[in-house]
């Protein structure tokens, strides 16, 4: 039987007889109005060194996309203690995050950075959702870091993950291991941090490891870019879970990991360094 005819008969009985939908991760309603943007870029909460600049944030998708997401509730054995925001291809208005329509358009972003992907390129994408968002690293500070979950449907059934995301400072992408997307590595052992039926009171079956993307800058001002989509179907949605924006610094020398070790990045706080010198 035809591959995409097996995906769509899986996904069909997870649908029909999966497991019951649970309560999620402590959600705020981001309900995308004129202000989406800003509230989003906000809850990033941008410290030591790091400030945003006004009037700067955009976001792209249905207003249904996006939340904001607290330190407690269900999730908090995955999230842990932090608070941030949450990008989904699916429906970020109803606790677990579930959602099998078309909600948005194409990432034009994410299929231009990504056109080397057969898949992409063959199928596209759908349910865009992207934050945009210009910041300035202040003096004395020599890189800027975040923090991310990627939690999805995708790959649990055996088809590896197929939603593409991206986190972008000035178009270069940090979600990386060195020059390979981090959403190409979702096949390692031990990416995931957990795997079964609605983890953590969410309507997802893997979720991975908080992992701590960095860019290597001088003091200046930059544009951050955080963007996720489907690719192939409507039905399995992914998220990211972003937070903590800070400044922060490191040896301006990468240090070189081996290729397993990029699953402890977010132990270790080390990844995809870049230094870039700020727009004039």
């Amino acid at each position: 039987m035809d591959a995409g005819l097996v995906r769509l008969a899986i996904i069909a009985g997870f649908i029909l007889f999966g497991p019951s939908q649970a309560a999620a991760v402590t959600l705020s309603a981001n309900d995308g109005t004129a202000d989406n943007g800003a509230a989003l870029a906000t809850a990033l909460s941008p410290s030591n060194g790091v400030s945003l600049v006004s009037g700067s944030s955009s976001f792209t998708g249905a207003s249904s996309q996006s939340a904001l997401f607290g330190p407690s509730g269900a999730g908090a054995p995955i999230f842990g203690a932090r608070s941030g925001i949450v990008l989904t291809t699916g429906n970020a208005t109803v606790d677990n995050f579930a959602g099998a329509s078309t909600l948005s358009g194409p990432s034009p972003l994410l299929e231009t950075l990504y056109a080397d992907d057969p898949l992409i390129a063959a199928t596209g994408t759908v349910d865009q959702n992207q934050l945009s968002v210009d910041f300035t690293l202040g003096a004395g500070f020599n890189a800027v870091q975040l923090d991310i979950v990627f939690a999805t449907d995708e790959g649990f059934f055996g088809f590896g993950v197929q939603d593409p995301f991206a986190v972008l400072v000035d178009g270069d992408n940090i979600a990386t291991d060195g020059d390979t997307p981090i959403y190409r590595q979702t096949t390692s052992p031990g990416f995931f941090e957990a795997a079964g039926f609605n983890i953590a009171g969410t309507n997802y079956n893997l979720v991975s490891n908080v992992l701590t993307l960095t860019a290597l800058l001088t003091p200046g001002t930059y544009t951050l870019d955080i963007a996720i989509a489907d690719a192939q179907d409507t039905i399995l949605d992914s998220a990211l879970f972003v937070s903590n924006l800070r400044g922060t610094n490191i040896g301006t020398t990468p240090i070189p990991l081996p290729a397993p070790a990029f699953l402890l990045i977010g132990a270790l706080g080390l990844m995809a360094l870049y230094r870039r010198r700020p727009r004039s």
